[in-house]
């Protein structure tokens, strides 16, 4: 019973986080979505930090997932944009949950930026050592690899969280509003990242030639 409670637990949370973020999440909505107990919550949980470390790593694993380069040919650039592109896909696929985690280590709430210390780590070092074996390839525009790091994020992820924020503000104008969906297609993602790719590393000019067949994780 007390497994099956948890998972209840967990699945309330993360149905509700996106919504109503750390602070509104309180123990007796997780309890009335569950359809369990508060005590029965105080009983599986030491307090809600334990908690919501809990759920934010489950909702991770499920989310993301593990990067697998099985099927991916053994050559930076090929490998540089599959991870880049199957991470953008998973940030598009779960946006209102990454957007309300950013606004809650934003609001320095300490699980939150916890959270995202520790299960960052794994993906940026990945994609760090992917560009500094691409810049050791070709660096004719030389940059430090934080530089690149920083230009991949916001040219191929900012977009899609940036523009559903700004047109969930409404400050966008009628014509890009209507617009902000073609940014999160995969086309769209494939398109950015090519750019990306072949501005840091201009002898990717030819980039469709590194593009691997796509799949989400």
């Amino acid at each position: 019973m007390s497994e099956s409670a948890r998972t209840k637990f967990i699945a309330a949370g993360e149905k509700l986080y996106p919504e109503l973020g750390y602070s509104k999440l309180s123990v007796r909505l997780l309890a009335a979505e569950a359809e369990l107990s508060s005590g029965m919550f105080h009983h599986l949980f030491e307090n809600k930090d334990v908690f919501m470390l809990e759920m934010f790593r489950h909702y991770n694993i499920t989310a993301f997932g593990r990067l697998d380069f099985a099927d991916v040919p053994d050559e930076p650039f090929a490998r540089l944009y599959y991870a880049a592109f199957a991470i953008a896909q998973s940030v598009r696929d779960n946006l209102l949950f990454i957007q309300r985690i950013f606004t809650d280590s934003a609001d320095n709430i300490a699980i939150a930026n916890e959270f995202l210390k520790s299960e960052m780590e794994e993906r940026t070092r990945v994609i760090v050592g992917l560009l500094e074996e691409c810049a050791a390839i070709d660096d004719r525009v030389p940059a430090a690899t934080i530089q690149r790091l920083g230009y991949l994020s916001s040219a191929v992820i900012a977009p899609m969280v940036l523009g559903t924020r700004f047109n969930s503000m409404e400050l966008l104008s009628d014509e890009l509003s209507r617009n902000v969906g073609a940014l999160l297609t995969d086309e769209a993602i494939s398109q950015r990242l090519e750019w990306a790719v072949c501005a840091m590393f201009p002898s990717r000019l030819e980039c469709v030639s590194i593009r691997p067949d796509r799949k989400k994780q």
